[in-house]
């Protein structure tokens, strides 16, 4: 068939399929071969704009390139012009345009129908399935990018925009790397040939941004690094290459890929894949699995050979009809993207928040069978998982904003108060040493509400205010409830001792307990406060030295108390703080909160914040909580009836531990980068909206206790 009679054919198909829209405002998702063949023939269509993700002009063939909001302003009809496969990941990315009255088409003419993730009948496939595939065939081909190794960044083209900070922060060089690596590439695609290599790409560039030879060379050598940098293997699909590979099966890796032979092969050593019998590479062969001809490489396949890839139509459809048995699997974003967790990545809205989420996709969906288990929901069986996939994006996006708060405040000195400080504190110094920072110093300070309040008291009025703050428990004996909130113990023929608070009015109460243990509580609290401040003289804060105490939730009355033993205010640093902090803490432009300040924990939208005692439970640390210090300056601890199991609370941590490691492994810029709460937020409400299954050993892991209420002592929390 002649190139006219091809366009007639063209033009009759899409007429058939979109005729009765021509006079609507439509909108073309994609750019590229297509987009340009049905601008050319259908000019009576009232086409508007080009819509795509990676390109930056702003205009496309004579159209504008138009944002989501311009669509939801001016759109009727959008129509994907791209392949099958990639029409199914561009509709989930896409796909809110509907609720605007957008209706949405693949090029064939196909409307996509939201469907019911958790009956998706990808979730009936795994592991032995494929294993069973592979004792039956003797030759085994696999793809390689997304099915063998994948990256570790949301979008391939995320890493254009990593090269582009490298060149900026290590070369002084602001170009515009990302948006004309894309357009490089495309052009070539379009323009030359579809067998295209990395440096068809770097001549394109070369000449785009008038870049010498050697930097061209230069640049192209970084995008590589950095390639390696962020590849990991998925672990499953490895074991199962391993597997065929031990089994004695004939193996093939097929790519259609721009890096040639050589570079791919330095990849795939990386991540543990060698003994294969041959690397097919598209640039190299000048054949490739989209238009088939790679597989005539084969001669005259047969049942004995079995391709597993990620691509629907490449590695599925294409081969299959070239007699090759096939198996499909979805690539970690995918699998994201067809679930119920796709709302993820409507979260991001910049490179900093797609290295956070692409961090989560290549952990929690590395597996392809990853949701076979829960039927379409993750299931969490270890607390270090919970640690490295929820809390690590919490405790590193709190960390870094608070690097650099501090730093811009110039702040000598920060008290990371016990115990939600702990964990904090840790990763603090881990980034703080990773990047070099010398200041703000940090320590990791002793404290509790009981230990501050107690030392904090000097007089009558402060008696008065640690009974009405401290003593909430209105179903306590006044006499035990005494002696938690202020360490003395009253007498045994006390008539009030053996009420309840709920009996006794807080104004009688109070002027009970002055009147007849004023001296014995003044005479402890200036025994527990010499004590407390020879412990802070201990940590070496200067006089003229400005402080900073970082605490997880509350209303600042630890920071009060503490204050006030130390002579001076402090700022202060929470995840948030409650209406109640103004009651509190004076000079509220020293306080900074980043979920905000003054919230209310029953209305608040923010998953960590409404559900604060998890996160009082995972930051915790070893040692319960201090009741004072000895004269040796020795903590004393809390005696409780029921000891903690600290080591699931630990494992977690060592997740978080090992999760701001490996961040610092990938990225280099990464104390540099501030991520938002919308993300890591909404990462945690996958845990605490019942979006996935929490193993028996994790809920039993998670144990509440409150001192002031000795009735509440390792509860059991339920999310």
């Amino acid at each position: 068939m002649n190139k006219t009679s091809d366009k007639d054919a063209l033009k009759q198909r899409f007429n058939e399929k979109f005729y009765k829209f021509k006079d609507m405002p439509i909108a073309i998702y994609g750019i590229g071969e297509k987009t340009e063949k049905i601008l050319e023939l259908y000019k009576n269509y009232n086409f508007v704009g080009i819509m795509d993700k990676d390109y930056n002009e702003l205009s496309y063939c004579g159209f504008n390139l138009l944002s989501y909001d311009e669509v939801v302003k001016s759109i009727k009809v959008v129509i994907i012009a791209a392949n099958i496969s990639s029409c199914h990941i561009i509709y989930q990315r896409i796909n809110f345009l509907k609720e605007s009255g957008i209706r949405i088409f693949y090029l064939n003419g196909f409307e996509p129908k939201e469907i019911d993730t958790d009956e998706d009948p990808y979730y009936k496939k795994n592991e032995k399935n494929i294993l069973d595939l592979i004792k039956q065939h003797d030759i085994i081909c696999f793809d390689i990018f997304d099915t063998l190794i994948m990256r570790e960044t949301l979008e391939p083209s995320d890493v254009f925009e990593l090269v582009e900070e490298k060149l900026r922060t290590e070369k002084g060089l602001n170009i515009d790397f990302k948006k004309n690596r894309v357009y490089a590439e495309k052009n070539v695609y379009c323009k030359k040939t579809t067998y295209f290599n990395i440096d068809m790409i770097y001549d394109e560039l070369g000449e785009l941004l008038n870049l010498d030879e050697q930097l061209t060379r230069e640049i192209k050598n970084i995008e590589f690094e950095m390639e390696y940098r962020i590849s990991l293997p998925r672990y499953k699909m490895v074991n199962l290459y391993k597997y065929a590979l031990n089994a004695e099966k004939r193996i093939y890796l097929v790519s259609d890929m721009y890096w040639q032979r050589e570079k791919i092969e330095i990849l795939l050593k990386k991540n543990g894949i060698e003994g294969y019998c041959q690397l097919l590479v598209s640039c190299e062969e000048k054949k490739s699995k989209h238009d088939g001809k790679i597989w005539s490489v084969f001669k005259k396949p047969d049942h004995r050979m079995l391709h597993i890839g990620d691509n629907l139509e490449c590695d599925v459809e294409i081969p299959k009809s070239y007699g090759i048995e096939t198996y499909h699997i979805r690539n970690s974003l995918d699998i994201m993207r067809f679930s119920k967790y796709a709302y993820l990545e409507k979260k991001c809205s910049s490179l900093n928040q797609r290295l956070l989420l692409g961090k989560f996709v290549s952990k929690v969906f590395n597996d392809p069978f990853s949701l076979h288990k829960g039927k379409g929901t993750i299931v969490l069986d270890d607390m270090h998982a919970l640690g490295y996939n929820f809390f690590g994006p919490i405790v590193l996006t709190f960390v870094n904003w608070l690097i650099k708060t501090s730093r811009t405040l110039e702040l000598n000195k920060l008290l990371f108060f016990a115990r939600d400080g702990y964990i904090l504190h840790e990763i603090f110094e881990l980034i703080m040493m990773t990047l070099n920072l010398d200041y703000p110093q940090a320590h990791y300070f002793l404290t509790s509400r009981r230990a501050a309040s107690v030392a904090a008291i000097e007089d009558i009025e402060d008696v008065a205010l640690v009974l009405r703050e401290m003593c909430k428990s209105k179903n306590l004996l006044i006499g035990e409830s005494v002696f938690r909130t202020l360490g003395i113990q009253m007498r045994n023929d006390d008539p009030i001792r053996l009420k309840f608070f709920y009996e006794v009015e807080m104004n009688d109460l109070i002027a009970h307990i002055t009147s007849e243990y004023l001296n014995a509580i003044e005479i402890n609290a200036k025994e527990e406060r010499q004590h407390y401040k020879a412990y802070i003289q201990s940590i070496g804060i200067g006089a003229h030295e400005k402080i900073g105490c970082i605490n997880f939730v509350g209303r600042g009355i630890t920071q009060m108390f503490v204050e006030r033993i130390l002579g001076r205010s402090m700022y202060g640093f929470y995840f948030s703080t409650a209406p109640q902090m103004k009651e509190f803490l004076k000079q509220t432009d020293k306080i900074f909160a980043q979920y905000g300040k003054c919230i209310d924990t029953e209305i608040t939208p923010f998953h960590l914040i409404s559900n604060y005692l998890l996160g009082e439970v995972i930051f915790s640390a070893k040692e319960e909580q201090l009741l004072c210090f000895d004269k040796n300056l020795e903590p004393k601890y809390i005696n409780t009836s029921k000891k903690r199991n600290f080591t699931a609370v630990n494992e977690c941590h060592n997740g978080i531990r090992q999760y701001v490691l490996d961040a610092l492994n990938l990225d280099l810029n990464l104390g540099k980068r501030q991520f938002g709460i919308e993300l890591s937020d909404a990462l945690l409400g996958v845990i605490v909206t019942h979006k996935a299954i929490l193993s028996e050993s994790i809920r039993s892991s998670l144990l509440f206790s409150d001192y002031y209420n000795y009735k509440v002592e390792n509860i059991r929390l339920e999310i």
